[in-house]
């Protein structure tokens, strides 16, 4: 019996519709939309509630097309992530014991000196053990135990105490209590339950819509020049590692960039995947070491590119792995895979469409697009936007949704009759599902009729056949690769893109936010041609004035006469000449095999090796030295990620090594030691569990590990002395935050006067950590502070506290032109959009407005400030004084601005406590409190 998908099995078992659950880029992961007091119910009353609710106005095909753009924009209501595995047939598992390491981030040079002197000793002294036992090896006999107890215990030690656990059904649990630790480890995705059921364990975690590939792949722009921002990524990563190498887990050869998640104030959380308990061993079958089957998608672009250009791979597929390489994943309306439109559906054979120009050059002309250049510096808007790509499928799409991305009302002429209509239409190029599925073209509604298909096929199914043979002929394919270079190569940036009328508005923006889509260039050379390359023949030469002897030697077909010469040049026979084609270069193949290797090369793929046969498996593994070969492809990846943006986000970890040893010459030189160091390029050595470095390296250290390579005193990374004390902040503003934000929608009503307090504690937690580090931090670490106190003042809950207490501070430090383009919009935004309350009332006071006049300087003030004084002084904008008017009294009275908020801190330190049963207690401010640092009594 074969088994449910996973959003099916998920569906069934929280009684929620189909349509409230996606399936995301991974087979056991699902994205579920949930109501927020439901999920409140789920974690409070430990039991799985009876009904799912459901939104009241939004249909479930409009929740099926906001889970495509992964969002859900509705107040009340959450997008969670939701891995499921399942149980299997024996539940008897291995027990692995936890091994706690020594952290050598907070020691002295003596302790440090000691502490290497020990390592070192113990290493030799295992390596020698090794060598004397030969194949023996060490001996370790585990223990076993239940599987699914083993699970949540390993939950319990990542996680803390405080994860639920839920059972759908009577099931029996006892969880290991040993283990239990009173906080989790910081900087992971929080996990809110454990949900097991008969069949399934369920993990219900946030769900994190940006990570660090996505923010490489497309918002680069939002790094900068500087290499901070990349360092404070990295110094992130080594934590996490760090902290799970200190409850002795290791992450596996699975962890890539698109696990640490991140936000725009660049702090990072890891989804973590726990590894499953391993069942004991068993006798290997004969199946054990067959491969897997292949996926064209996991086919290296080497490999995919020499099949492709031999004609070995179709011309569907290869653009269907380009798409994958690109990001662009089926059932993402705003980043569907594109394929070319070929041709304008005006006769069977003719009607070629010109693949060295884009669609949307086709569409609007070089005219418009020179216009549209010398105003806004791009060509093209999208390769294929969100209201094109429903318009195409407005066949099959609910009327709910096309009403809510294409056209407000419901107009069915104004949709595309026909295929020759749809495409000459369309600014952009065209979906698979043009040439491999003929469900599209049939419509559901009644009143929009079926898209009308040439005259020469009968049936959608025809069509499609029909269709892809015209992709798959000689005629594309021999000019597919100018297509590639336009939409996934080198001409999408430089003199080549406007030459080609090609400049993309998502590369050339140069955009400062983070986004989960857009146009990726893939390749900075020019795509190879596709031919056969070794397959052409020779054409046969054509002698001068011979008919006569053309018949003769008619017994002799195939062979011919070839003058031969002296050493003089004298011809030893009659001399005879041999005629070619004009259009035959007899060095075309040797210029097409040269094309192809330096593509190969310089696209950043690996050429196809054959590798020898895997060495044995040893009998114990290394699980921490391939953590730290991972964490070396991390880091190239990293700082190279032009260089590697052709390794997919599910390459093994040797395609990873083998890309990451080529490019390290390319390496900033602050990480390339440490790089070199992870990935012992010289070595070569096969990746395998067994791998160990040096048991002391060249430098005189022990085996390379995160916690030396956080040490001031050790590591080769120069990380600035901030990193800590921001990383610390960051951590604890996003953990209150997440907790507040989550809170208000699981418990809203205990939440409601909750949440102005915390958020405003968050401010003096900032204010307090990094107020005295501004004037030591260089200009580039400054850039790490910016996003933290932008968000500050954008937030409705905290804006005016921050404004009074950051704004001076961190301007003062960053100069009047950095302060004005990062913080003019989120303050003049407080006297626009700010609500008429008591505290608001601080924002037109003379100590205020002061700072606003010196950090901003005179010219910004006046054109920015003076109506909104203007209307304030005249009575424009009246004030609540019903709840704030004692509180604004207090806080006139006071005059200890120079505390800033400290002793409010020290009270505040347990502001946010949730009961057993989910109920939140808090401790409210008082207005007099919470502007307690302001100093009024001078007027």
């Amino acid at each position: 019996m074969s088994a449910k998908p996973p959003c099916k099995q998920l569906s069934s078992l929280l009684g929620c519709p189909p349509s409230y659950t996606s399936l995301l880029h991974t087979h056991d992961t699902c994205l579920l939309v949930a109501n927020g007091q439901w999920l409140g119910d789920l974690i409070t009353t430990a039991k799985l509630p009876t009904t799912f609710p459901t939104h009241p106005t939004i249909s479930e095909a409009e929740v099926s097309a906001f889970l495509s753009d992964k969002q859900f924009p509705f107040p009340g209501w959450l997008l969670l992530q939701v891995r499921s595995i399942p149980i299997p047939s024996n539940t008897s598992c291995v027990c692995s014991p936890a091994r706690v390491s020594t952290s050598t981030a907070c020691m002295s040079l003596s302790e440090v000196l000691g502490h290497v002197n020990t390592c070192n000793l113990r290493n030799l002294w295992r390596e020698m053990a090794r060598k004397l036992v030969s194949q023996k090896g060490e001996v370790i006999l585990p223990g076993t135990g239940d599987w699914i107890e083993e699970l949540l215990s390993l939950v319990t030690r990542i996680y803390g105490d405080q994860v639920t656990i839920v059972t759908a059904e009577d099931i029996s649990l006892t969880v290991n209590t040993k283990d239990k630790v009173i906080s989790h480890i910081p900087n992971l995705v929080p996990l809110h339950c454990v949900l097991v059921s008969s069949q399934s364990v369920s993990f219900i975690s946030s769900y994190q819509p940006h990570s660090v590939a996505s923010l490489l792949q497309f918002s680069p722009a939002l790094l900068g020049d500087s290499l901070v921002k990349s360092l404070f990524l990295l110094h992130q990563m080594l934590e996490i590692f760090h902290s799970f190498h200190n409850l002795g887990v290791t992450l596996g050869d699975t962890v890539s960039l698109h696990k640490f998640k991140i936000d725009h104030t660049f702090h990072i959380l890891y989804d973590h995947t726990l590894s499953l308990p391993s069942p004991p061993s068993s006798p290997p079958s004969l199946t054990a070491s067959l491969p897997p089957p292949s996926c064209p998608l996991s086919t290296p672009l080497a490999t995919a590119t020499l099949l492709w250009s031999r004609g070995e791979l179709s011309n569907l597929q290869y653009l269907l792995l380009l798409n994958h390489l690109a990001g662009r994943r089926f059932g993402q309306p705003n980043n569907h895979p594109v394929v070319p439109w070929v041709c304008d559906f005006t006769s069977n054979e003719g009607g070629h469409r010109d693949l060295s120009r884009s669609k949307f050059r086709l569409n609007k002309g070089d005219q418009a697009l020179d216009m549209t250049y010398e105003t806004g510096q791009h060509h093209v808007t999208d390769v294929l936007s969100e209201i094109t790509y429903y318009t195409y499928k407005s066949r099959v799409t609910d009327k709910a949704v096309l009403c809510r991305y294409v056209r407000p009302a419901w107009v069915p002429a104004e949709y595309p009759a026909s295929m020759a209509r749809m495409m000459s239409w369309s600014p952009d190029e065209a979906i698979p599902e043009f040439y491999t599925d003929p469900d599209i073209f049939t419509s559901t509604h009644s009143d929009l009729p079926d898209l009308s298909l040439p005259s020469w096929v009968e049936t959608p199914a025809e069509f499609c056949s029909w269709h892809l043979g015209r992709l798959e002929g000689e005629v594309v394919s021999s000019q597919l690769h100018t297509w590639i270079d336009l939409t996934f190569g080198y001409k999408l940036s430089g003199s080549a893109a406007v030459r080609s009328k090609n400049v993309c508005l998502a590369i050339s923006d140069s955009h400062t936010d983070l986004r989960g889509h857009g146009v990726v260039q893939l390749f900075s050379v020019p795509h190879p041609v596709r031919g056969q390359v070794g397959g052409r023949d020779v054409p046969a030469g054509r002698e001068e004035g011979g008919e006569a002897d053309s018949v003769e030697d008619e017994s002799d077909e195939g062979e011919e006469e070839w003058s031969v010469c002296n050493t003089n040049g004298e011809a030893s026979g009659e001399e005879q000449k041999v005629f070619l084609p004009a259009d035959f270069n007899p060095l075309a193949e040797l210029t097409e095999l040269e094309s192809l290797n330096t593509f190969r090369t310089k696209s950043g793929s690996v050429p196809p090796i054959s590798a020898p046969p895997p060495p044995p498996i040893p009998p114990t593994s290394k699980p921490l030295v391939v953590d730290m070969q991972v964490l070396g492809c991390l880091v190239v990846e990293l700082f190279l990620p032009r260089k590697m943006v052709t390794q997919g986000p599910t390459c093994p970890l040797q395609q990873r090594y083998e890309a990451a040893t080529r490019v390290l010459v390319s390496l900033p030189p602050c990480v390339k030691t440490l790089a070199t160091m992870l990935l012992v390029p010289d070595t070569k050595f096969p990746l395998t569990a067994s791998d160990r470095y040096p048991a002391v390296s060249g430098t005189g250290l022990p085996l390379p590990s995160p916690q030396q390579l956080l040490s001031p005193l050790m590591s080769p990374v120069p990380f600035p002395a901030c990193f800590p004390s921001l990383l610390h902040t960051l951590s604890r503003c996003r953990d209150l935050q997440s907790q507040v934000t989550m809170l208000s929608t699981t418990h809203p009503a205990q939440m409601e006067e909750t949440v102005t307090p915390v958020s405003e504690f968050c401010v003096l937690l900032v204010a307090r950590s990094l107020t005295p580090l501004l004037p030591t931090l260089s200009p580039d670490c400054l850039e790490l502070v910016v996003p933290l106190v932008t968000s500050l003042l954008q937030s409705p809950h905290t804006a005016v506290l921050s404004s009074w207490l950051l704004l001076d501070k961190v301007s003062s430090t960053l100069g009047p032109d950095r302060t004005k383009s990062a913080f003019l919009d989120p303050v003049t935004s407080l006297y626009i959009n700010g609500s008429p309350t008591a505290k608001h009332a601080k924002l037109y006071h003379r100590s205020f407005l002061m700072t606003l006049l010196v950090r901003f300087k005179l010219k910004v003030f006046l054109e920015n400030f003076t109506n909104y004084l203007v209307e304030a002084v005249g009575g424009y904008k009246d004030l609540e004084w019903d709840t704030g008017r004692q509180g604004l009294d207090q806080s006139i009275r006071s005059d200890k601005r120079d505390e800033v908020g400290d002793s409010v801190a020290s009270q505040a330190g347990d502001i946010l406590v949730v009961g057993e049963k989910g109920q939140v207690e808090c401790e409210a401010f008082s207005e007099g409190e919470v502007f307690a640092f302001d100093s009024l009594d001078e007027q």
